[in-house]
């Protein structure tokens, strides 16, 4: 082959890998990672035990000004108050129509059983090593522990945990209880975990390394589309050329299920 064949099929194997690439290519994005939303606690209102009158009231600042809050385990809406609680943790959410911003709080029982503490350990991906570990005071003892639709009982530690949400329940001998949403993550790490494999073939000269956006060097950008990221690894579409083993797809979809975290 002479040297003019040669060069005409490396260009069109490159224009190949090229369009690939491209193909990827994701609608501009705003970078959630520096905007200004903000969301904070106003006031809460502890509740009586065993009532539902506990009361939350977040404001909110930045971003778009079109505010929408929800509260963990429902309610929604526009005025960032929420009536009507349990006793438990709760995590409020305002969206801006772009971004996010999060904030947690506590209604407590007044004169009941509250959680002081909540130690985690990860499942590691794809396992269930997971522990949720509750330590509770106030009220009058002895306390009983459930987590999810599990029975109460006296040991304060749940082991054998997945990856994944759970409701923990605390009451004490006068059945004041108090619940808290708990996450127990995967434990992969972005820096030790992921970054290689992201690096090695996504974030390449040839495409999200510099030629097109988002630039997958940044990891706030792989962050900002990380379930397209795991979407598209999961279906075999990213990246483009080659495919990936099935260990590298599951780390990813353990790590961006934990929340994408920089860890």
């Amino acid at each position: 082959m002479n040297n003019r064949n040669t060069f005409t099929v490396l260009a069109v194997a490159f224009l190949l890998i090229l369009a690939g690439c491209q193909s990827e290519s994701e609608d501009p994005q705003i970078d959630c990672s520096v905007s200004t939303l903000s969301v904070s606690v106003s006031t809460v209102t502890n509740t009586t035990c065993d009532q539902l009158n506990g009361e939350i009231t977040v404001s909110a600042s930045g971003g778009s000004g079109n505010y929408e809050f929800s509260l963990s385990g429902g309610g929604q809406n526009s005025t960032g108050t929420f009536e009507n609680l349990a006793a438990g943790g709760y995590t409020i959410t305002v969206d801006d129509g772009d971004c996010t911003a999060s904030v947690t709080t506590s209604v407590n029982n007044e004169g009941g059983v509250i959680i002081d503490e909540v130690a985690l350990q990860a499942s590691g991906c794809d396992e269930s090593n997971g522990m949720v570990t509750v330590t509770a005071s106030e009220g009058i003892g002895p306390y009983q522990y459930a987590i999810g639709e599990g029975d109460f009982q006296d040991e304060n530690e749940f082991s054998g945990l997945s990856q994944g949400t759970y409701l923990l329940r605390v009451n004490d001998s006068q059945n004041c209880e108090i619940t808290q949403e708990v996450h127990v993550l995967s434990g992969v790490s972005w820096e030790n975990d992921i970054k290689a494999i992201i690096d090695a073939n996504c974030a390449v000269p040839s495409c999200h390394g510099g030629t097109q956006s988002p630039d997958f060097r940044e990891l706030s950008n792989v962050q900002s589309n990380a379930t397209n990221i795991k979407t598209r690894t999961g279906n075999g579409t990213m990246p483009p050329v080659g495919s990936l083993p099935a260990e590298m797809i599951q780390a990813i979809a353990c790590w961006v299920d934990d929340g994408a975290p920089n860890n």
